[in-house]
């Protein structure tokens, strides 16, 4: 959606855009000083914004806020095993797209790819945007682990799915009873699992197979994701 803006914080019932979300607005939607806007904070409301003065950077006010529909869903962790940067990238601008609470990104024995701060601090712009497109208005988690991080963190979940290509099990289609609980998604990178560690994530979570090809990351993280979010409702009138 290319007239909603992203903004850090409401001060004295006023916003101020950014320089990139400034020059998007002047130079290609052309806005004037009047017109009204969306704007988001990651806060989960849309914020209807009338704007009161251009310059290097655009100020609003705010006409009024409700929330966003978007947020209320089951809460879905994705916990993905670092891939090339375009391939997390595309993961990550899927996830956002397809409303999960949280990323994980986490290294493994077969990662071509090491995971920092940096790249944290740039999937998570990366998601900004892929909000400003899809209209949610609540930020994605994101934050790395070590792997025998996620296999602790993985008994808090009340089910987790494992997509692994060694396994025929079946994808468990009705999650209906699962609905409003926390459930965490693990995808391997390019070279998948090695034989401990999907020994070692299997004993928390089961395993599902999605298909006879063996699917790229940021298709497999898709896939499973678009499946629960079916599975669970989330997708009709649950």
């Amino acid at each position: 959606m290319d007239n909603r803006y992203y903004f850090e914080k409401v001060i004295n019932n006023s916003v101020e855009l950014d320089k990139t979300e400034t020059g998007h607005l002047v130079k290609v939607r052309r806005a004037k000083v009047g017109d009204t806007i969306t704007g988001f904070c990651g806060d989960g409301f849309d914020y209807t914004l009338k704007i009161k003065k251009i310059g290097k950077t655009v100020t609003c006010q705010v006409v009024n806020k409700q929330p966003n529909q978007a947020t209320d869903v089951t809460p879905v962790t994705v916990f993905l095993a670092t891939t090339k940067n375009d391939a997390l990238n595309e993961s990550v601008d899927n996830l956002t797209q397809l409303n999960v609470k949280n990323i994980v990104v986490f290294d493994c024995a077969y990662s071509v790819a090491s995971i920092d701060s940096d790249k944290i601090a740039k999937l998570c712009l990366k998601s900004i945007q892929a909000c400003k497109q899809c209209e949610r208005a609540d930020f994605v988690n994101i934050a790395s682990m070590k792997f025998k991080q996620v296999i602790e963190s993985l008994k808090e979940f009340d089910l987790v799915l494992f997509a692994y290509e060694n396994t025929t099990n079946p994808f468990i289609a009705d999650l209906k009873d699962y609905k409003g609980k926390k459930i965490a998604l693990i995808v391997g990178c390019e070279g998948g699992f090695s034989t401990l560690e999907a020994e070692e994530l299997s004993k928390y979570a089961k395993t599902i197979s999605l298909g006879k090809t063996i699917l790229r990351a940021p298709v497999a993280c898709t896939a499973l994701t678009s499946a629960v979010m079916s599975g669970l409702g989330e997708w009709g009138a649950g």
